[in-house]
């Protein structure tokens, strides 16, 4: 049934607005698909323990560069990537961009829409790359949502062979595991993006019609 829930949107000191949202048959159908998603993804072993990938680069004069990865094992890692799957395809029903865009329609709000602006700039791998870029014959960024999912696309969730002939250049000057610890840093802001997406959703789903919701939401 459709749900409609009053909120308080605002600062950490402070609340400013009071928000009411309406969301219909599907809309709600589409939150719950999300969070069982959620939860799927949660228990794998990277979702129980989280993960800290390191990538570390040396150069010395006249020597080629060396890349050093520290990443999660490579099971572990293919069963988080396989639960991850349908929050980042958008044919997928609940989607995370699916999901930002019925938050972003029904609630009114510009300081919440703020928030949704920002988990997006982490989803789609905007913070890192503003951070820093990592270019391979100055016509790759490694570090961007473009390269990830032709990645994913690639090796783990299809085996696009155009992609993998594109991507070869990349592992061939920072190795496989090199170029796989800056996706893994990608993926990792990602899901973060998508459990605090899920946290609000969770609270919206969960209350009863009309109850009031108090929620921090950062400039």
């Amino acid at each position: 049934m459709p749900i409609e829930v009053t909120f308080e949107v605002g600062d950490k000191k402070s609340f400013k607005e009071d928000v009411v949202a309406v969301f219909n048959d599907e809309e709600v159908k589409k939150f719950k698909a999300y969070l069982l998603h959620i939860q799927e993804l949660s228990s794998t072993k990277i979702g129980r323990e989280g993960m800290n990938p390191r990538l570390n680069v040396e150069w010395k004069e006249g020597e080629e560069m060396t890349f050093n990865a520290d990443l999660p094992p490579v099971d572990d890692l293919l069963a988080y990537l396989l639960r991850l799957r349908p929050f980042l395809l958008q044919n997928e029903y609940a989607s995370f961009e699916s999901v930002c865009g019925i938050l972003r329609r029904r609630i009114n709000s510009a300081h919440f829409r703020q928030f949704i602006k920002t988990q997006m700039k982490f989803f789609k791998g905007e913070i890192i790359a503003s951070t820093f870029q990592i270019t391979v014959n100055n016509t790759i960024l490694v570090n961007s949502e473009k390269t990830l999912m032709d990645w994913l696309n690639a090796y783990e969730y299809h085996r696009d062979q155009a992609k993998r002939e594109k991507l070869q250049s990349v592992f061939n000057i920072m190795t496989d595991n090199g170029a796989k610890a800056i996706f893994v840093m990608l993926i990792v802001d990602k899901a973060n993006a998508i459990k605090k997406i899920g946290y609000f959703v969770d609270l919206l789903t969960s209350n009863t019609p009309g109850a009031s919701l108090c929620i921090g939401v950062p400039n």
